[in-house]
């Protein structure tokens, strides 16, 4: 018996998005969207997102992608891809809630600690204790058990309302916080849809750990770039900076450890990832020259807020919040309350 087509909804197609409804359409599926403004009216003109791969040899194409109304009825869609910047978690949160299908699995592609994060961590500090895992309430629409955690490793931008580029990298980690019948099925067809459309695909038992891993790389990077202006190879070329992402990366290593997730690397291996990618601008220092607010409370405020629950002192992790908060303030990128 054929298996049916999967039905894929992103929410947010920005470059991530984008990247993510290219690949599904390219591997079968079937690709909606919301989206508003300019870029609705440009996508359904065009019949589809416009997706330009920079990796050698890709060519630029349009993607098919079904632009939806606002009050869609969303009860068959399989997958909703929640891609959009942690600042408009609230929004997605009132739109959807009490409108997804009983059967539909949700993927969050957003950066920083998802709101599912303690749900499959055995030995994690009450959630209560953490105000700032979901302040978007996302829990109301996809708890635990129907919620399919991803990892993205790849580089993307959006130079245009309709036109999302590809410009490094293809790998994406999946696994369930909690897999169950419904998850594991859908992750399975969602796996394959990807591969097939040219994702080299990691799926891991430990989706927590992927996350946690990522946020270490990104913790000082982001927040330091955007009060900075500095991409990631000046940040990395001054000693006293490198020295102070060093101790905040420790700190996070310690809270780790508490949660059961270990970190085995250097700090200084890690930046020797960061520092071959070359000239890098992380995505909070281009929200903050485009007058965006900054993703701060997931990447930065969340992981303080964990410290303090699991009771490890991070003075260095602190001093990086209060400064990125009081430069982003003065900047009207985080709210002053």
């Amino acid at each position: 018996m054929p298996v049916p087509q999967l039905t894929a909804l992103v929410h947010g197609l920005g470059s991530v998005g984008g990247v993510l409804a290219g690949a599904l359409a390219d591997g079968g599926a079937r690709v909606q969207a919301f989206a508003r403004g300019e870029s609705a009216e440009r996508i359904r003109t065009a019949g589809g997102l416009t997706l330009r791969d920079a990796r050698a040899g890709r060519a630029e194409r349009v993607i098919p992608v079904e632009v939806l109304t606002p009050d869609a009825d969303l009860s068959q869609v399989d997958l909703l891809i929640v891609s959009v910047k942690t600042t408009g978690l609230p929004d997605v949160a009132r739109a959807l809630h009490g409108r997804l299908g009983d059967n539909t699995v949700v993927m969050s592609a957003t950066n920083g600690i998802p709101w599912w994060f303690f749900d499959g961590l055995p030995g994690a500090p009450e959630a209560a204790n953490v105000p700032l895992l979901d302040p978007a309430g996302m829990r109301r629409i996809a708890p635990a058990d129907r919620v399919l955690g991803s990892v993205v490793h790849f580089a993307a931008s959006r130079p245009e309302p309709d036109v999302v580029q590809h410009n490094a990298g293809d790998e994406l980690i999946l696994g369930a916080p909690d897999p169950n019948a419904r998850t594991r099925d859908v992750t399975d067809r969602v796996a394959a849809a990807f591969a097939a459309g040219g994702l080299s695909i990691r799926r891991s038992d430990a989706i927590e750990r992927d996350v946690w891993f990522k946020l270490w790389g990104n913790l000082t990077m982001n927040p330091l770039s955007a009060v900075t202006g500095a991409s990631t190879d000046r940040l990395l070329a001054d000693p006293q900076l490198l020295d102070f992402a060093t101790r905040c990366m420790r700190e996070m290593q310690q809270v780790g450890e508490q949660l059961g997730l270990r970190i085995d690397m250097e700090p200084q291996d890690r930046h020797a990832i960061t520092r071959s990618l070359g000239t890098m601008r992380p995505s909070m220092l281009q929200d903050a020259e485009a007058g965006r607010p900054i993703e701060l409370d997931a990447l930065v405020g969340v992981v303080a807020q964990i410290a303090r629950a699991v009771r490890v002192p991070t003075p260095y992790i602190d001093g990086l919040l209060g400064l990125t908060r009081v430069f982003a303030r003065a900047h009207h990128l985080y709210p002053e309350v």
